[in-house]
């Protein structure tokens, strides 16, 4: 049935749903690309009927009912409810023509001046952030970055927190049936193993960052249809802020690349690792 019914206010019937054991190694969500199956009901000459049958099956695969959503308890053995957000635009998808490199992206045409249009390009490139994100684990397939919602972030958040404690207190079984229960929050393709070490927890809340900064840059950097014209220019006013290319010839840039390559030979001396590094721009 249609996602939105009139009559029925802000609602949209339409539900992804994950399920991940980590024990037995699997999932469901089904593999990408591949068709799962599908029944068909109706069609209905009122739209209630099939309202009905949308919330039964629902409830038959969450144990909550749809009314209660909002407050959704996940129940083992169940699956998890993987709240979306609606308002972004669904004609694109953040995983076609990703960039292999950054030196790939080249800005469009805008009024901004053209070393800050290619810097806000970078920072602007979703499809860029959701490689990233898969590089490390994240289905972005399954879960578009565009579709993030803060609920999903706050829950995986909720169930890092229950791992470190579990962490602490070496319960084993515990952290294995938690380890399961993030991986259904936060989608994956690959990498299901047990978060049984600080090191381990620490990755994946680094990743919960990374998801919490992209969902908020989504919404602040995302194109209204009346802008179109130069959404560069637009999204650089999303930044509130000036970004201004210092002149290389200028004493400013000298003392810039000073305090640079200070900053850069402590640091790599903490790290005991040496690193070559080319400054290209410096913005003030």
């Amino acid at each position: 049935m249609d996602r939105w019914i009139p009559d029925h206010g802000d609602d949209v019937y339409d539900v992804m749903l994950n399920q991940t054991n980590v024990r037995d190694n699997n999932n469901k969500w089904g593999r990408v690309g591949v068709t799962g199956h599908i029944k068909l009901d109706g069609p209905y000459d009122a739209c209630d009927p099939a309202v009905e049958i949308f919330s039964n099956k629902f409830y038959d695969k969450t144990q909550n009912h749809w009314s209660d959503r909002k407050e959704f308890i996940l129940h083992p053995k169940s699956y998890a409810w993987l709240e979306m957000d609606y308002g972004k635009e669904e004609n694109e998808s953040v995983v076609n023509d990703i960039p292999k490199s950054s030196s790939e992206v080249e800005p469009e045409e805008s009024k901004l001046d053209p070393q800050v249009a290619k810097f806000i390009s970078l920072i602007c490139n979703v499809s860029m952030m959701a490689q990233q994100m898969m590089e490390i684990g994240y289905n972005a397939k399954e879960l578009q970055l565009r579709k993030l919602s803060k609920s999903i972030i706050s829950k995986g958040y909720e169930v890092l927190q229950r791992i470190s404690e579990m962490i602490e207190r070496y319960d084993r079984a515990r952290i294995e049936e938690l380890s399961g229960e993030f991986y259904t929050v936060i989608p994956h393709d690959f990498g299901f193993k047990k978060m049984n070490t600080p090191q381990k927890l620490k990755q994946k809340i680094e990743m919960v960052e990374a998801l919490g900064e992209i969902e908020l840059a989504t919404k602040l950097l995302s194109v209204d249809q009346g802008l179109q014209d130069d959404p560069l220019y637009y999204q650089y006013q999303q930044l509130n802020c000036g970004l201004t290319p210092v002149r290389v010839d200028s004493e400013e840039f000298s003392m810039g690349m000073l305090l640079f390559n200070e900053y850069i030979v402590y640091n790599t001396k903490q790290i005991k690792m040496r690193y070559v590094i080319q400054v290209r721009v410096i913005y003030k």
